[in-house]
């Protein structure tokens, strides 16, 4: 008779690391779906668990390369340019400090007197 798996014994042989995992390979790469043992627990077949293990590809993913593109190049070379361009001076806003006259008295600048405090 064939050892049946449950999921420790798919994590301890590190076969898989959670759940979640678990299903999307059962869904997406073809994992043995296994067999309902009862009401909340699954087992799988240990031949059929090392067949899929066997058949899976052993290659290394290829390092993806990167390239960078024309929006980015176009950004980085607008910032260089924002930082070469001296900024120009601030707008006067209308609440410079008060200018004071030959007896000493504060002369705003703009027509409308300062707001009391």
């Amino acid at each position: 008779m064939e050892r049946r798996l449950r999921f420790a014994d798919l994590q301890a042989a590190n076969i898989v690391k959670n759940r979640v995992t678990l299903k999307n390979w059962i869904e997406q790469l073809g994992f043995p779906p296994g067999q309902l043992t009862g009401p909340n627990t699954r087992t799988w077949g240990e031949s059929e668990i090392q067949q899929w293990v066997d058949n899976r590809p052993t290659a290394p993913k290829p390092t993806p390369v990167r390239k960078s593109s024309a929006v980015a190049v176009r950004a980085k070379r607008m910032h260089m340019k924002a930082e070469m361009v001296p900024r120009p001076a601030p707008a006067s806003t209308g609440s410079e400090p008060p200018e004071t006259n030959a007896v000493g008295e504060r002369q705003w600048s703009s027509s409308k007197p300062p707001i009391p405090r």
